[in-house]
């Protein structure tokens, strides 16, 4: 569980992910995200994710991965919670989606419904 150091985020808040190329998160023809954008990584090691890395910027999203980008999510905070999930500020600039369930099915039905929220960054 993650300290919380920072105020608790406003619903109204619009955080964002960067959309790797050649990740498969975002289909160019029907404009829609996929769910593979919000899935965790539980097989990842050494250790499995559990959050979603998000950024308060679209440029801080796309920082790290200098100019591989396809393009930008976007996803306001307050669709999260109507979710029973959270976001949750864990540096200056990053926030981190929360209580995800580790069960494998668990986890892919709640990547559909974050999927279903978010929307490409004009």
């Amino acid at each position: 569980m993650v300290k919380q150091e920072f105020p608790p985020l406003p619903d109204d808040l619009k955080i964002y992910r960067a959309i790797v190329r050649k990740t498969g998160w975002f289909d160019p023809y029907t404009k829609k995200i996929d769910a593979k954008a919000f899935k965790l990584r539980l097989n990842r090691e050494p250790d499995p994710e559990t959050n979603i890395s998000m950024a308060f910027t679209p440029v801080e999203a796309c920082n790290a991965y200098k100019g591989k980008t396809f393009g930008v999510i976007e996803i306001k905070v307050r669709d999260i919670r109507a979710l029973g999930l959270d976001a949750v500020q864990t540096s200056k600039s990053h926030i981190a989606i929360m209580n995800i369930p580790i069960n494998e099915k668990d986890a892919i039905d709640f990547a559909i419904r974050l999927a279903e929220k978010a929307r490409l960054l004009d």
